[in-house]
Order: structure tokens, then sequence, then C-alpha cells
């Protein structure tokens, strides 16, 4: 099953090499669950609980298991013949990180949603409990860690849904609220309020830091928690339960903001500027922030999502782009080590996987598809070009990827390339599609451009007749916005000024021999132009008051154009060309007439009056359709 996230490049391949060797260095109960849940989340999103609909008719989804990665991976670690799903190693905790997976695979597997119900007993019933009656970690003794509550809330929650349990799911909730109680000082007391200790517990064994990434495991997994009460049915309304989490999480999020960081990542210990910058605990805390932006908006702030747009940069400017791994990590088996691991850790693969798949549905989901992207990818398409090559930044890359997979498999006859340009800039950005571009025709368009059936067609014929003719343009015109039959005032507006644009462009050439701008937002140029070297470098340099220049590319191509001695032409709807600098008049199909020196003058005499009728009659009909629109007709 291919990923939905297999576009995303970030410099480096998230499904073949972070995911993978977080697959490959998994050992122990806690990092199999993780990894299943990463694998979930970033394969299958639907599936999990931060999908749009994960419990259909409120209940679990059935799953078809060789379609589920996570599913496939986790089946061969589940033990259906003992109380606890794996061996835990004297964890209560753990081997119940691997309980959703069961859960999926019990959907279709009774023996498999046996064992998910022997877990959860096991957790509830058999598992020592802290004095306010907060579930142990440990097997031996009553020891409350952070880590718990990624591993066994969640879960409970889900076990709930499957077995339509209200009371679990209560108590899955409250269960996180019973760790906090103990875990996070009071205020009074708190050096970073809202921060979480790491383990309470027997004297020798306790870590009372504010350990990273225990606070990366307190929040995600109450966001899990969080989402499960918003997703099914019979829990949605219960707003004392989900404001509780939601406060819980953003003050995790607010306290790690104050924590210590170095070079982008938190450090190992937040309340210690003298510990190592880790990957792994930055990268988790950075999927809370883009959860809790979808799931509670009405807490979450700009602050928190540009501190995780920080935190996720960071994350990836340490990853290998060869190998995938991700460092420096914290050693996961020995978190007091002042050395990090500078080879990553399993924990620091996933968490980074589960990051990628948060900013991914946050972008989709809260950011949005650029507006009208898919419509007019679908114009262009229709048009049948050989490739379609689409340029965007980083920041970008994902949500305009899962929007491209989304359009009608019918469609995808011509080959759709998405490449990132490291600078967000307009100018910059055409130039990687120009060299990527291998075809002797480039046409450029805006991502709001709608192309007619026939745009491709008119703007690339004439290049047959003339082999001096470097660019072709099209005359533009206002659409309304979607959902719409009528312009809006300023669009309205907008159209007008194209109009006289257009008015001005075939003046300049008919009347006075002027140069006319080229289209901005569509057009068609000789790719050798626009790929030669020297072109780029002085489209891309270009300043104006010792700034460089972003906007400007359509005058910059015309003067590029004219710099070369190049003829261009414009086409409009009707197919009669008008060109530029040499001077032809031709209809579509008919070999049409070039002129240039003293045969230009005769070109301007015979089409001037042809012109003058065309004018009039086409201010009369601009003026008409403007009247049409604004509804005065």
């Amino acid at each position: 099953m291919s990923s939905s996230l297999d576009a995303y490049n970030a410099g480096f391949d998230v499904a073949n090499n972070v995911m993978a060797r977080g697959l490959r260095v998994s050992n122990h109960s806690w990092e199999y669950g993780l990894a299943a849940e990463a694998l979930l989340e970033y394969r299958t999103p639907s599936l999990s609980v931060f999908g749009n609909n994960p419990f259909p008719e409120d209940s679990l989804p059935t799953i078809t298991v060789a379609n589920v990665p996570s599913s496939t991976y986790a089946k061969q670690f589940i033990r259906l013949d003992n109380d606890t799903l794996v061996d835990g190693d004297g964890a209560v905790g753990d081997p119940a990180s691997l309980g959703v997976s069961a859960l999926l695979l019990g959907q279709s597997n009774k023996a498999f949603a046996a064992a998910a119900r022997r877990q959860s007993d096991f957790i509830l019933h058999k598992a020592p409990r802290y004095e306010n009656g907060a579930i142990s970690h440990r097997e031996n003794e009553a020891e409350l860690w952070a880590d718990f509550v990624y591993m066994a809330p969640p879960f409970l929650a889900y076990q709930a849904v499957a077995s339509h349990n209200e009371t679990l799911l209560r108590e899955a909730a409250h269960q996180c609220l019973l760790q906090q109680e103990i875990l996070r000082p009071q205020r009074s007391h708190a050096r970073i309020p809202g921060l979480w200790r790491h383990i309470i517990g027997p004297d020798d064994d306790q870590d009372l830091g504010l350990w990273a990434t225990g606070n990366g495991w307190a929040a995600a997994g109450m966001t899990r928690v969080l989402a499960t009460l918003q997703m099914w049915g019979p829990s949605k309304s219960w707003t004392s339960e989900q404001d509780s989490l939601k406060t819980s999480i953003i003050d995790i999020l607010n306290g790690a903001a104050r924590g210590a960081r170095k070079g982008g990542l938190l450090c190992n210990y937040l309340d210690d500027h003298t510990w190592f910058a880790d990957t792994a605990s930055t990268a988790i805390i950075a999927s809370v922030a883009y959860r809790m932006a979808v799931l509670a908006p009405d807490v979450t702030e700009r602050k928190h999502i540009a501190f995780a747009d920080k935190l996720r940069r960071g994350v990836e400017a340490h990853v290998n782009s060869a190998t995938g791994m991700v460092a420096p990590t914290v050693n996961s088996l020995d978190w007091k080590s002042r050395t990090p691991s500078v080879t990553g850790s399993p924990e620091g693969q996933s968490f980074t996987v589960l990051m990628f798949a948060a900013h991914r549905d946050y972008c989709m989901r809260v950011v949005g598809i650029p507006s009208g992207l898919l419509a007019s990818v679908q114009s262009w398409l229709v048009n049948n070009p050989d490739e379609i090559i689409v340029v965007t930044n980083v920041e970008s890359h994902c949500y305009i990827s899962e929007a491209l997979k989304s359009l009608p498999r019918f469609l995808f006859k011509t080959n759709i390339k998405l490449l990132t340009c490291p600078r967000t800039n307009k100018r910059a950005q055409l130039c990687v599609g120009f060299s990527n571009c291998k075809n002797p025709l480039i046409l450029i368009a805006d991502d709001d451009t709608i192309w007619s059936p026939t745009t491709l067609s008119a703007l690339t014929f004439p290049f047959e007749k003339s082999p001096n003719l470097g660019g072709v343009f099209p005359e533009v015109q206002i659409r309304p916005q979607t959902g719409s039959t009528r312009l809006t005032f300023w669009e309205t507006l907008a159209s007008i000024r194209l109009f006289g644009d257009a008015i001005d462009g075939r003046a300049s050439v008919l009347l006075d021999g002027g140069v006319f701008c080229a289209s901005g937002s569509t057009a068609a140029y000789r790719a050798s132009i626009l790929r030669d070297s020297n072109f780029q470098d002085n489209f891309q340099a270009e300043e104006w008051g010792g700034h460089r220049l972003n906007a400007g590319d359509d005058q910059s191509l015309t003067r590029w154009m004219d710099r070369c001695g190049r003829d261009v032409m414009v086409m409009p709807d009707d197919g009669r060309g008008v060109l530029g600098y040499g001077g032809i008049d031709q209809r579509h199909g008919s070999p049409g007439l070039e002129a240039s020196g003293a045969a230009t003058q005769m070109v301007k005499e015979r089409l001037a009056g042809q012109f003058l009728v065309r004018w009039k009659g086409e201010i009369r009909l601009e003026v008409q359709h403007i009247r049409s629109q604004l509804g005065l007709v």
C-alpha cells in the first residue's frame, strides 16, 4: 500500500529511511508498540484516532491486515497465550503499547481480541496502584512513570470503544489525571510550571527531573486519549474530561517552550541547560503541538505552532539523508547518562515519523489545500501535457503532495512531479522547474490558473511556424470564486484591469511597435531560453532597493526576450495571434504572415483598421460581461 507521505521530501526520504531504520532497531516491547503507532499514523492515517472517521458507526474499523503495514508489523510480536501482549520485562504499561494493534487485528481474528482483553484486565485488576489510585508502571511495586501515559491509557480508551464501555473510557481519561496529580509538582514548587517529573516511587528508583522525553510521552498519550473522546459518538459531549486533558497537554507545551534548548533542539532535561540537545523529545513534543492545533484550536495558539515549527526544523537538520538516522538522542535505556547516542535510538526514529505525520495532518486540515490548486491541476491534465512539475517550498510539500494524491486516478495519464525549493521565492522556484523540465517547450502557470481545454494547443502551435518565437501568452480573464457565478466588486475591478492590459498590449504592437509584458499567470516559452544559465543567474539576481526580487517575474521574462531579440505573441481565445517585434497575424491552423523590417509597416497598416474595430467591439462585450456579472442585466 503506497504511503500518503511517500512523496514528502524534506531533503530525505521519510518512508524508506527514517521509518525503516526505526523498524530495524526496535527491540523492546514499548519500541514495538511505538513503531506500530508511528506506522499507523504515517501509512494509514484514516485508521488512527486522529483520522476523520476512526470509529465508523461508533465501532472499530474492520481492516484487511495485508493492507495495513502497522498491523502486519505488530502481529509478529503479539502473544496469544499470556496475560500481557508481549514480555514487558517487569513493566505494566509497555506491553499495552501494542494494544491498539491487537484490537485492530482482533476485528478479523478473535484470538487477538481475546489477548487485548486479557491485557486490559491485567492493567486494571492485577497491577499495583499508587495511593491516589494511579496505576503503577511497574509490576512489583507502586511506581509511576510519565511514560505510562502513552502506553496504557490510549489502549484502554481504544478497548473501551471496542467493547462499547463508557465506564472504561472515563477510567482511561481519569488515569491520565491521576498520574499527573503525582508526577506534576505543585506550581509553588515547580521550577517550570506544567512539566512532569519522570518517575515517582521508591527512593532508589526515583527520577525527579523534568525529563523531556517523559513529558513528550505524557503529552502525546493524553492527546491520543483526547482524540478518542472527541471522535467516539457517546463521548463527544464529555466536555469536562476533554477540557481537563486539553489543559494538561497545553501546560506541558507551555512548559517545554520555556525549557532548556540548544541548537533548535530541546535539552534532555528541560530544567537544566547543561544537558545535551535531544532530537527524540524534540520530535514528540512538536508532534503534540500539531495534533492539538487540529483537536483543540480553542486552546492552541499561534505561539504553539511557531514553537512546533522551530522544533521540527531542528529535527530535520539532524537527519542523515543517506541512512535516515536521527541523532543525537538520549539513550532510552540510560536516560541519566550525560553522553548522547550519536547513532540514534528506536524512540527517536519513531518520534520523528510521528512528527511528520502530525505536521502533514495539521497542514491538510488546518492550513488547508492551496486555494484552487486541485481545480487548476485538473484543468492542466485535461490538456494532456507530457509532464507537470509542481515546485513548492519544504513547508508546504507534505500537504500539496496530499492534495495531488486526492485527484481522480483516471486523470493520472500525465506524470506529476513534485519538487521542493529551499527558498520561498517564485523566481527561484521557477528555475527549479525550468532545470528539471526536459521538453523543448515549457508552459508556466500559477497554482490558481485555470486552463481551457485548448490552452496548451493554442499556446504551443505558433512555435512551429516561427523559429524566432520565444514566448506565447494568453489573454487572461478573471473567474468568480469557487461556488459563485458572479464576480465580486474587487474581482470586477481586476477584470477591468486585465481587459485594459489586453488592449494596451495590442495597441503597443499594432500601432507603435512597443513591447507588451508577458503574462505572469500562464505562458509558453522555448525551454532552451529558460534553461540557459545566463538567464537563470540574471533572473534570480535582480534587485530593487537593495533587496532581491520575488515578484516581477513576468517583466523580467519580457526584458530577457527583448534583449535576446526574440518575438513574442499574444494568443486570444479566438485563435488570432498578435505577434510582437516581427508582426504576424495568423489564424489557428493557417500558415500566417510573417513580416520584419520594411514589411512591418504594411502589416501594421493592414491590421490597424481591424484592430480598432475589434477594440470597440471588445469594449462593448467586456462592459456587457461586467454588467452581467454584477447582475445589472
